[in-house]
């Protein structure tokens, strides 16, 4: 009887300990929001320029100052705001744009810019008051962003509103990112933000951008504006990072006494700043001014 007793209690605990185990793990489970990934749905990804600046995402666009980065994205935006006008885009339905410019003035520079590039200035909305992405912040863009709907918002530079935050930090930088990453996936927009080149002579081009590489690496695309060395005029758009889709073809443009034309180009400004010497045989192109 003893001995039986004695299994009968070992067994009661080996019970015990089991049903504890699945407790912990089920509660873990929920808490992590762990799930078979044959319950995840998958989903399609839509453009708001194709293979270049996806809906529900974050969108990096990189260059030196003074190169037209800004120039560029209110043309963007304009185009958004019309439903057409993007290079290599059909006509669709006309979508709301959220401007935050830190650095140029809504009456003299922006409002202008757009009014010329016959912008639905109706549907562009822009932030004049200082904003810090960070949980108060981005509580506040989205509840603005609830009522508004934009399907497109341009953060001119991000960095102008991160606050304290340490750009180089590893922390700090996904911290921002992860937030402007569910702002996108939960208002279905396409999220761009404007970085400036750090002042590093870095042989690949992904690695030019300001601050922290996990800026970089949290967002699904980096789109890098390069200007020619003999033409001022002329500019270049060069993926160097898509993780949805294959890198775009290069796309060109031009900015001539305040014109913002798009230009084609060929297909070697895609590359490195390693290897612009042995594009200068071919082309007159290059990614980036040093």
């Amino acid at each position: 009887m003893k001995d039986a007793d004695e299994l009968l209690e070992r067994l009661a605990i080996v019970h015990e300990s089991e049903d504890q185990a699945i407790t912990q793990y089920n509660e873990a489970r929920q808490r992590l929001g762990a799930m078979p990934l044959s319950l995840v749905r998958t989903e399609q990804v839509y453009w708001l320029w194709q293979r270049r600046i996806p809906y529900a995402k974050v969108t990096m666009i990189e260059g030196d100052p003074g190169i037209g980065k800004s120039t560029l994205t209110l043309m963007i935006a304009a185009a958004e705001s019309l439903g057409r006008g993007l290079p290599g885009e059909s006509k669709r339905q006309p979508g709301r744009v959220l401007l935050v410019p830190a650095e140029d003035g809504l009456s003299d520079t922006v409002q202008p810019r757009l009014k010329k590039a016959g912008a639905d200035l109706c549907l562009i909305e822009a932030i004049e008051k200082p904003i810090r992405l960070d949980a108060a912040g981005c509580t506040l863009l989205h509840n603005y962003m609830t009522g508004f709907a934009p399907t497109l918002t341009i953060i001119d530079p991000l960095f102008a509103y991160v606050g304290a935050k340490d750009t180089n930090k590893q922390g700090d930088a996904r911290g921002i990112m992860d937030k402007l990453t569910r702002l996108a996936k939960r208002h279905n927009c396409a999220i761009v933000c404007v970085r400036h080149l750090n002042k590093g002579n870095r042989d690949k081009s992904i690695y030019r951008g300001g601050g922290s590489i996990d800026f970089t690496a949290a967002a699904r695309s980096v789109l890098l504006v390069g200007v020619d060395p003999s033409d001022n005029r002329r500019r270049a758009v060069v993926q160097i990072k898509n993780n949805l889709a294959p890198l775009a073809e290069p796309v060109g443009f031009t900015i001539e006494d305040g014109e913002f034309a798009w230009t084609e180009i060929g297909p070697d400004c895609r590359i490195d700043p390693c290897q612009r010497e042995r594009c200068r045989k071919r082309t007159s192109w290059n990614q980036t001014s040093d």
